[in-house]
C-alpha cells in the first residue's frame, strides 16, 4: 500500500503510510524494545476516511477454502528454492487477534507508529469462514505502534526471508487499494535507520510491497530504496509494470515475495508462480542490516468506495 511517501509527523518524523506496505528471522516473539515514538498530535497526518457503514458493503464470500489453512505443512516452492524452509509465522487471523490500543502481545495491531489515526469501530470482523475481514480504512501490522513489540517474530534481513499472504477483496473497482507489505522495525520514531558515516539525521531503509491493488488490472509488487532527512525523503523503486493477466481480486489469491541478502534481490510470486524480480539499486544494501514486520491494509485511491478485504492466512519462512 503506498501511503508512505513524504508525510511524516513532527520532530520524530513519520511517513504517512505509503504502504504499498520480524528480530532475527526465527524463533519467538519479537518483543523488540525499540521504543517507537508516537508521532506528535499536532503533526499527525490528515485523518483517514471513516469506515463505511456495514450496510454499504455487500458480503462477497467465495467458496470456503481448506477448513484449516494453518494446518497445512507445505513449503512454498519459492521458499524452498531459496532454502527458506523454516516456518516462523503461520497465522490465520481473526478480529479477536487484533489489539486496537497497541497493548498486549498479540498477532496483529491496529494502526501504525507514524500516524495517530486508528480504525473506526466495526472496521474489523470475523466472517462466517472464521477469517479476518477489514473494511475500507483498516490497517494492521504485526508490531505494536506503541513500542514495536508483538507476539510474532521479526524477519532478519541478514538471513533472508519469504512471506506470503492469502487474501481477496469484495470488488474489482480500481479505486480499491488492498496492500500487503513489509517494513523494517528500524524505521521508527527513534530513527534507528540512521547509520554511522551518514549525515546527521539521514535515514535509509527498504520497503517491500508484496502486492497493491488498483494500480494495474493485475498484480503489482514494488521494492523501494528510501533515504533522506525528514521530511525530505526520496524513493528509488523498480519501475511499475503490468505483469500477467487481469486479476479477479474477488477470488482468493496467494501473494508472495522474498528478500535474498546473498544476491541482494527481491523476487515475487503470484499463486505459486514466479512473476518478477528486482535487484540493485532498487534493493538497498542496508536491508541486510534491518529486521522486518508485516503490514496489511484496505485503503482507497481517492474515491473511498466501500469494500472489504478478507485475509485467510499469512506465513513467513526463513533459512534453517
Amino acid at each position: 500500500m503506498r501511503f508512505f511517501p513524504l508525510v511524516f509527523p513532527a520532530a520524530s518524523f513519520a511517513l504517512a503510510l505509503t504502504a504499498c506496505g520480524g528480530g532475527g528471522g526465527g524463533g519467538g516473539g519479537s518483543g523488540f524494545p525499540v521504543g517507537l515514538g508516537a508521532p506528535a498530535p499536532a503533526a499527525a497526518p490528515a485523518p483517514a476516511p471513516a469506515a463505511a457503514p456495514a450496510a454499504a458493503v455487500p458480503a462477497s464470500e467465495p467458496a470456503p477454502a481448506v477448513a484449516d489453512a494453518c494446518a497445512a505443512t507445505d513449503i512454498p516452492s519459492g521458499a524452498r528454492a531459496l532454502g527458506y524452509t523454516r516456518k516462523v509465522i503461520n497465522t490465520c487471523p481473526t478480529a479477536a487477534q487484533i489489539s486496537l490500543d497497541g497493548k498486549g502481545k498479540v498477532a496483529l495491531y491496529d494502526g501504525n507508529w507514524w500516524s495517530n489515526n486508528r480504525a473506526a469501530p466495526g472496521t474489523y470482523s470475523t466472517n462466517a469462514q472464521n477469517k479476518l475481514s477489514m473494511r475500507l480504512g483498516g490497517g494492521v501490522t504485526t508490531v505494536s505502534p506503541l513500542d514495536g513489540s508483538g507476539a510474532l517474530p521479526l524477519l532478519a534481513g541478514s538471513a533472508g526471508f519469504y512471506v506470503e499472504f492469502d487474501a481477496y477483496i469484495s470488488g474489482n473497482d480500481s479505486d480499491h487499494w488492498p496492500a500487503l507489505w513489509v517494513m523494517p522495525i528500524e524505521h521508527n520514531g527513534k530513527q534507528d535507520d540512521a547509520y554511522a558515516g551518514d549525515p546527521a539525521g539521514f535515514e535509509r531503509w527498504m520497503e517491500l510491497d508484496v502486492d497493491e491493488g488498483g494500480y494495474t488490472p493485475g498484480w503489482l509488487g514494488t521494492v523501494h530504496s528510501w533515504s533522506g532527512i525528514w521530511p525530505n525523503y526520496s524513493s528509488n523503486r523498480n519501475p511499475y509494470q503490468v505483469l500477467g493477466p487481469a486479476l479477479d481480486r474477488t477470488k482468493p489469491h496467494n501473494f508472495a515475495a522474498a528478500f535474498d541478502p546473498k544476491t541482494l534481490k527481491v523476487t515475487w510470486w503470484l499463486d505459486g508462480q514466479y512473476i518478477n524480480e528486482a535487484g540493485a539499486p532498487f534493493v538497498p544494501e542496508v536491508a541486510r542490516r534491518q529486521n522486518f514486520y508485516l503490514l496489511l491494509g484496505a485503503q482507497s485511491h481517492g474515491k473511498n468506495l466501500p469494500y472489504q478485504m478478507v485475509v485467510e492466512r499469512f506465513r513467513a519462512f526463513v533459512p534453517v
